[in-house]
């Protein structure tokens, strides 16, 4: 039990001896942490900056698959109605262009068409509208698989 005594005392001795010296300083580890900070922040801006620069991108309105053969961009252009048009009629003439061979469906609130492309990608038809604002949804379907939607507001007033 002596021994164990003599121990507790050596560390106390010790302890009271280290007040107000410091061990350990920690302030030596900001320029290394600095350091690595910059360095690993370098390496992922360089790794992104070469995944996206790998490949400059295609001409516009023209895509390139991976067998090398260009195909147009599948695209949807709404001529008519325009956004919030105002019309006195309760239907309203839908018209546009898309990608030919495209299946074109118009909902609005209270009708809903489907429409075929001509061989110039063009369409129209007309649509039914309830009294006040509606909303239109146009969206083309192409043969491989695209879709593109447009949303839009125009506003039946009968008032006009």
């Amino acid at each position: 039990m002596e021994g164990l005594a003599n121990e507790t005392e050596k560390v106390k001795v010790t302890a009271s001896s280290a007040k107000g010296k410091i061990f350990f300083r920690p302030l030596f580890l900001v320029p290394i942490l600095l350091v690595w900070v910059v360095a690993l922040g370098f390496g992922f801006w360089y790794l992104s900056k070469a995944k996206t620069s790998v490949t400059p991108p295609p001409a516009s309105g023209v895509r390139i698959s991976k067998e090398g053969t260009e195909k147009p961009s599948f695209d949807l252009v709404i001529e008519s109605p325009k956004e919030e048009a105002v019309v006195v009629d309760n239907k309203v003439l839908v018209k546009g262009k898309t990608a030919v061979g495209a299946v074109v469906a118009v909902y609005s609130d209270s009708d809903e068409i489907a429409l075929e492309t001509d061989e110039n990608g063009v369409f129209e038809g007309e649509v039914g509208l309830l009294e006040g604002i509606n909303t239109l949804t146009v969206s083309a379907f192409g043969a491989n698989g695209e879709e593109k939607t447009v949303v839009l507001d125009i506003v039946y007033d009968t008032q006009s």
